[in-house]
């Protein structure tokens, strides 16, 4: 966009994984480590095949292709439980993430609405240090459907209790800005310019603009101000 005119709203909506923090590679790391428990190995086929399965289903998906070695819910269980542990990786808080979550949550209510599992999210970002900050957390197990449905930023608004158009969604896909756009949200995409199709694009959280818009002052523009311990 050409200007960073402040836009009105009064709740911030983020999603989790590629906003918040990073947990690049963690759902191929788990399956890895599932399978080798269970003394199998995931080819790429079935990888594929368990990419496009909502995660209410993946147990039953799961059993499918480890022939019923443990039951679904099992299964699930510890995918899960891979998954909340990052497999054992650290995780990796995007850059800007704390300072404006910290800022936000003093000025108005804020979620997270997310496609992966509430329990997932709600252990990532207490390992990030950012969960304490966020009014509402959705996840994917709240809702009937996933993104690119409106349905996780629906309840997020609903719990938060402010009307989605006046509520700034932030996203790093295609997939969740559409779904924020379905809802009524104004959009912000965290990327490179002109990869999303969102109302306004930064390349991070950390970006001056993106505070000036939210009616912010950035941290690097406050000279006399102390560095948070």
């Amino acid at each position: 966009m050409s200007s960073h005119t402040a836009v009105p709203f009064v709740g911030v909506v983020f999603d989790f994984d590629g906003v918040l923090v990073s947990t690049a590679g963690v759902w191929d790391r788990a399956y890895d480590a599932l399978f080798a428990y269970w003394g199998r190995t995931l080819d790429r086929h079935d990888r594929r095949y368990l990419a496009t399965v909502g995660f209410n289903d993946l147990g039953h998906a799961l059993a499918h292709l480890l022939d019923r070695t443990a039951p679904a819910h099992e299964l699930a269980a510890q995918l899960t439980n891979l998954i909340a542990s990052n497999a054992g990786k650290p995780i990796t808080v995007l850059p800007g993430a704390h300072d404006l979550v910290r800022a936000l949550h003093t000025t108005c209510p804020i979620a997270v609405a997310s496609n992966s599992p509430t329990s997932i999210v709600e252990r990532h970002l207490d390992a990030a240090g950012l969960a304490r900050y966020f009014a509402v957390i959705v996840g994917a197990d709240q809702v009937h459907r996933n993104k690119p449905a409106p349905d996780v930023y629906r309840r997020a608004c609903s719990l938060l209790g402010v009307r989605a158009e006046r509520a700034v969604a932030i996203e790093d896909s295609d997939i969740g800005v559409a779904a924020a756009r379905a809802e009524g949200l104004f959009t912000v995409g965290i990327g490179p310019s002109g990869q999303l199709s969102a109302d306004a694009t930064f390349p991070t959280l950390a970006d001056p603009a993106l505070w000036s818009l939210l009616g912010l002052t950035h941290p690097r523009l406050c000279p006399d101000r102390e560095e948070e311990q």
